[in-house]
């Protein structure tokens, strides 16, 4: 008899840790690897007011005409560049949002808004991107008065689908 009850004492922790060992096996696997999905990265440069001379030059090299969007995907990246007339005293940066399949940039000003205007190139690139289709859509500046008076909401300029490979 008192073999009896030790056999079902060590199958009871016999059983007791095949399952535990398989729990264990299916949270380990459950468990993320540690790696962070992370927006892409948005990096621009804009120039600061061309003269009509530098303007010209530009375009003899080949680049956009004046209040033009360009958009083109290279590899993963999608680059992004805009020759816009805006005011002369802007400080302006480029802020972005990607959520699912959908990416919006959008132009801001953070510096002030006055009454002489000048030719700003504005040049970007956003990625790494996951490959699929993607909804871009580009809106012109939003300007905010530090002051907290008349806010001048963006328009949306271009919007197009691109494909990452």
């Amino acid at each position: 008899m008192n073999a009896i009850k030790q056999y079902w004492r060590f199958a009871i922790v016999l059983v007791f840790t095949v399952v535990l060992i398989l729990a264990s096996a299916t949270l380990i696997q459950a468990a993320p690897t540690g790696e962070i999905a992370e927006a892409p990265a948005l990096r621009y440069a804009v120039s600061g007011c061309q003269s009509e001379q530098e303007q010209s030059q530009s375009l003899a090299k080949g680049s956009y005409p004046a209040k033009k969007i360009s958009v083109a995907v290279d590899r993963d990246n999608i680059k992004f560049a805009h020759a816009l007339s805006y005011v002369c005293c802007a400080d302006l940066r480029l802020e972005r949002r990607v959520e699912n399949s959908e990416i919006a940039i959008t132009e801001v000003n953070e510096g002030d808004y006055c009454r002489c205007m000048c030719d700003y190139s504005i040049e970007a690139t956003l990625g790494p991107l996951a490959s699929g289709t993607y909804d871009l859509k580009v809106f012109g500046v939003r300007y905010q008065p530090p002051s907290g008076g008349y806010e001048i909401d963006p328009q949306l300029l271009f919007q197009t689908q691109l494909d990452i490979e």
